[in-house]
């Protein structure tokens, strides 16, 4: 007999791998891969959040952007071992 702890880890790696999934097949679409290009314009990937006489909220809402970004291709490229 399997304890809740073992039951709440396989729902919770189910739910996982169905979420990852979500995301794979949304952003692996044409258009997926065309908000994805302009997110990563728009949300500061291969630039500095950091820029001289920007104010600190300024740049907080930039790494919060780009934060959001990182995810997202994070969610793209992870995998879900047993």
């Amino acid at each position: 007999m399997r304890s809740r702890n073992e039951e709440a880890r396989e729902k919770n790696l189910i739910e996982m791998k169905d979420l990852l999934g979500a995301y794979k097949y949304i952003f692996n679409t044409p258009e997926g891969q065309k908000v994805l290009s302009d997110l990563e314009k728009k949300c500061y990937y291969n630039q500095c959040t950091m820029e001289l006489g920007l104010d600190i909220n300024s740049m907080v809402f930039r790494e919060g952007r780009r934060s959001i970004y990182l995810y997202l291709k994070q969610m793209m490229e992870r995998e879900i071992r047993s």
